[in-house]
């Protein structure tokens, strides 16, 4: 049997013989299979946004610590233990990830040197080629301070999470403002 030239669907050809079960059920698998790349179509693409609703402490100081989220404002095929860190896409692809990290304003040190750090991790390890985003740490005349990392990942679509990561430099241990938002878009096949 002669394939579709797009999507490969089998069809009988007219020298072929009459076999209209064994022909129907060529042509239904090979539908199914051309259906399941719609999964991540533009109307369901996975996505996520997800933000930190209340305070969260332990941030210690040089120290690179996971950031929970706490609610979800959209969440399509992907998965998140409510309260945890991780962000498991369920669909392979290349996604496009976005931390925005909020600590308080009028804490800590106030050396032009201090800063408040951002970054995005895969299955807990910092991705080739990405690093932190920074912002100097504002100690006065500030409610809260932002940094923000943007960065490009691959997931595999089964056990690949994604999470967001906090650091700063200004001494002591901090508490996490709320507001703090990790956004995750798919942008291409794996």
């Amino acid at each position: 049997m002669p394939n579709t030239p797009i999507f490969a669907l089998p069809y009988p050809a007219q020298t072929d013989p009459p076999n209209g079960p064994g022909q129907i059920q060529a042509l239904a698998t090979a539908t199914e299979t051309a259906l399941g790349t719609v999964k991540a179509s533009p109307n369901n693409r996975p996505y996520f946004h997800g933000y930190t609703t209340g305070t969260q402490g332990g941030f210690a100081s040089a120290t690179d610590t996971p950031v929970n989220i706490t609610a979800e404002f959209a969440k399509v095929n992907m998965t998140h233990p409510g309260g945890s860190s991780r962000v498991t896409p369920t669909v392979a692809g290349i996604y496009r990830v976005k931390a925005q990290i909020m600590f308080p304003g009028g804490v800590g040190s106030t050396a032009d040197d201090k800063r408040i750090l951002a970054t995005i991790r895969v299955n807990g390890s910092i991705p080739t080629g990405s690093k932190y985003g920074s912002a100097a740490a504002k100690t006065t005349g500030f409610v809260s301070q932002l940094a923000e990392y943007e960065t490009t990942v691959r997931c595999n679509g089964t056990s690949d999470y994604i999470e967001m990561w906090a650091n700063h430099n200004m001494g002591g241990t901090l508490t996490l403002d709320p507001g703090s938002i990790l956004t995750i878009e798919r942008v291409g096949d794996y």
